[in-house]
């Protein structure tokens, strides 16, 4: 899920973010690129490391950082529900314009 600011809610080829986002200082850019590219896609996108590493041409290593990054900041959070075999899977993403409790 995604949660964004509201706008008028006509389809656009464009996607409108707060300012304070753009200019947050405390995410490095790789970060900050990460999640506008997330929060630029319909809120029923499926999300994965490995696409969101192709889709901006960086390796997984970065991707994964920058994601730790985001959920620091509290733009970011994983619920992991799912066990198996002692491992946990994520399996819902939440991608926020705003910061959610982060640090």
């Amino acid at each position: 899920m995604i949660i964004r600011s509201k706008h008028d809610g006509k389809k656009a080829p464009y996607t409108i973010l707060s300012r304070d986002l753009i200019q947050e200082n405390k995410l490095p850019y790789g970060a900050k690129c990460l999640l506008l590219l997330m929060l630029s896609f319909p809120d029923t996108w499926n999300f994965t490391e490995q696409r969101l590493a192709d889709l901006m041409q960086e390796d997984i290593q970065s991707i994964l950082n920058w994601l730790a990054v985001l959920e620091k900041y509290g733009y970011f959070h994983r619920d992991v529900v799912v066990k198996v075999e002692n491992s946990q899977l994520p399996v819902a993403w939440l991608v926020t314009e705003y910061p959610l409790g982060g640090n």
